[in-house]
């Protein structure tokens, strides 16, 4: 029991921890590098999302409630917290700029994760 309890905590703080350095990078300086809509910046908050998701449905999965329901609400709190932070460099920041192009990334990363993770359980590779 104590080392499921461990489990649990160190996969809340991996997740806290994913949300917040996604948070600051989203909010310092960004380099002066104009990406464009298809770029590599796109494939970064495609994964930093997915990221993000995928230790969200493992805290999930920690506590016995990887279902349906769980899924989906996961899935829109992951996107609205990449739109909050998108918000956030648009009225915080002075060298940031909302983009609906990263919010859509986000969304891309966070729905490869969510259907993979539901593959992956339908054919019982995670155990």
């Amino acid at each position: 029991m104590r080392k499921h309890f461990l489990t649990i905590i160190s996969h809340l703080v991996l997740l806290f921890g994913w949300a917040i350095a996604i948070a600051w990078l989203s909010l310092v300086n960004p380099p002066a590098v104009d990406y464009g809509v298809l770029s590599w910046d796109k494939l970064h908050h495609a994964a930093a999302y997915g990221g993000l998701m995928l230790l969200a449905l493992i805290s999930l999965r920690d506590w016995r409630t990887l279902n349906a329901i769980n899924c989906v609400l996961s899935w829109f709190a992951v996107v609205a917290y990449g739109g909050l932070l998108e918000i956030a460099q648009l009225t915080l920041t002075s060298t940031r700029t909302a983009e609906w192009w990263d919010l859509f990334a986000d969304g891309v990363g966070v729905s490869v994760v969510l259907l993979l993770v539901i593959y992956a359980e339908k054919r019982s590779w995670i155990s």
